[in-house]
């Protein structure tokens, strides 16, 4: 197998690394902030204990996940041969899709949610960690989805 072979599917490996990570970290993160939303605002019905150990398992696999990303981070700059291959002039535009779905999936809920609380009701403690969450899952989902597909 020659050098060039080697080093593309070292590239295949580092995207599917960052892939993963950012999308166990999005998973984990919602996890995480929709089990404090539900747990410290108002119920919806279930057991308050389930939605506890949601929040403490979400919130573990979110550490864990920060950790993997931040491998990766190292991983891409200590190997920079590989990392010229990963991030090129064709991924610049997920970045800008990532950072633009975020602002939005965060600006519009937001929003509506602003109009919705002159007419009802709304609980802030159930709104806010689901706001984070959208806008910590928007844009590592997108990032993972397009990055490379």
């Amino acid at each position: 197998m020659s050098e060039s072979d080697v080093l593309l599917r070292k590239a295949d490996k580092m995207v599917g690394n960052r892939c993963f990570m950012l999308m166990l970290n999005a998973v984990s993160y919602a996890a995480w902030m929709t089990g404090l939303a539900v747990n410290t605002g108002t119920s919806v019905g279930q057991e308050v204990p389930f939605w506890g150990y949601l929040q403490t398992v979400g919130m573990v696999g979110w550490v864990l996940s920060l950790i993997g990303v931040g491998w990766t981070m190292l991983d891409a700059y200590l190997h920079r041969e590989i990392t010229v291959l990963v991030d090129d002039e064709r991924t610049k535009h997920v970045t800008a899709w990532a950072f633009g779905a975020g602002y939005l999936l965060l600006l519009f809920p937001l929003a509506g949610i602003y109009t919705a609380s002159y007419f009802m009701p709304v609980d802030i403690r159930f709104v806010i960690p689901i706001m984070l969450a959208v806008g910590v899952v928007g844009p590592n989902v997108t990032y993972a989805l397009l990055f490379r597909n």
